[in-house]
């Protein structure tokens, strides 16, 4: 018996087809968690701008492209369901090709 981890493994199949990203998309959120501290969450940041994000998932949907690979994204913030665009936003990256989108809500 060893005290050393030999390896993690994650067998999902298809997983090494991902690129999978974490996409802060800004600190704004309606809520105060105690478990949340304030370098991720306030009630006063200014929204990521629309062109700044089609921007970014251009270049994200390219590089993942060259690299063979579907896109994943999974958006978090704060909250990023108070993002006035939000619609908008998911609505750019599915017309862009990225189908799996998940986020990262209270």
């Amino acid at each position: 018996m060893t005290d050393k981890i030999v390896a993690i493994e994650d067998l999902t199949p298809g997983k090494d087809n991902w690129l999978r990203v974490e996409w802060n998309i800004g600190k704004r959120c309606n809520y105060d968690c105690s478990y949340c501290g304030r370098d991720i969450h306030d009630n006063h940041s200014e929204h990521m701008p629309v062109d700044v994000f089609e921007s970014a998932v251009d270049k994200i949907y390219t590089s993942a492209r060259m690299l063979g690979k579907e896109v994943r994204i999974s958006l978090t913030g704060g909250e990023p369901f108070v993002h006035p665009r939000i619609l908008d936003m998911l609505q750019l990256m599915k017309s862009k090709g990225i189908n799996r989108i998940s986020a990262t809500t209270n």
